[in-house]
């Protein structure tokens, strides 16, 4: 199936006194067989197609497993930090 990659990127205000908003800034629809690439720390996000079963293959330039990421809110302008986690966690 298909995969919808929209980046953002972060815009500022006049208002110094405001957090900064992210913006879309390109939607990028790959189909069987398409490849897109993102550089280290550009914010993006995935969505599969909801008609057919999609399959992903990620190569990433650095271990991911244990590595600190944020999940971005757009409605609220929020953001979570989390570790990335390839291996059960087990509790502290």
């Amino acid at each position: 199936g298909s995969n919808l990659q929209t980046r953002y990127r972060w815009t500022y205000g006049e208002d110094s006194t405001q957090p900064p908003v992210l913006e879309k800034t390109m939607d990028i629809l790959q189909k069987p067989g398409d490849a897109a690439y993102f550089l280290p720390g550009e914010i993006h996000s995935t969505q599969g197609s909801t008609d057919e079963e999609t399959v992903y293959v990620r190569v990433t330039s650095q271990d991911l497993d244990g590595a600190w990421r944020h999940r971005y809110h757009l409605g609220d302008n929020k953001t979570t930090v989390f570790r990335s986690a390839t291996q059960p966690q087990t509790p502290v």
